[in-house]
């Protein structure tokens, strides 16, 4: 499975958890949504079929209540901070040839 499923099938289960805490339906975090979004787009999200876009993904956390963080720290494939400062190690620069 690509790396781009597993991370849209996390962040999914995530937003799917933090949607149920608050007591919502797909259909009504959809319709909270600007524009409003139909349940199945939601679904969709939730199940990982479709990428949510990080905008979206910030109207989502302010809705359910949670920090952006939330939906997007520890991911699958993330690595550890080798540098102690409590941080994800960073990716390496590209030098120019």
């Amino acid at each position: 499975m690509p790396e781009s499923d597993v991370l849209n099938k996390a962040i999914g289960r995530r937003i799917a958890a933090a949607r149920q805490a608050r007591g919502m339906t797909q259909g009504e975090l959809g319709k909270a949504l600007e524009p409003a979004v139909k349940k199945q787009a939601i679904s969709d999200i939730e199940v990982g079929t479709a990428a949510v876009t990080v905008p979206r993904l910030a109207q989502i956390s302010k809705i359910v209540d949670r920090p952006i963080e939330a939906f997007v720290r520890d991911l699958p494939g993330d690595r550890p901070d080798v540098s102690g400062e409590g941080v994800h190690e960073k990716a390496p620069v590209l030098s120019e040839p």
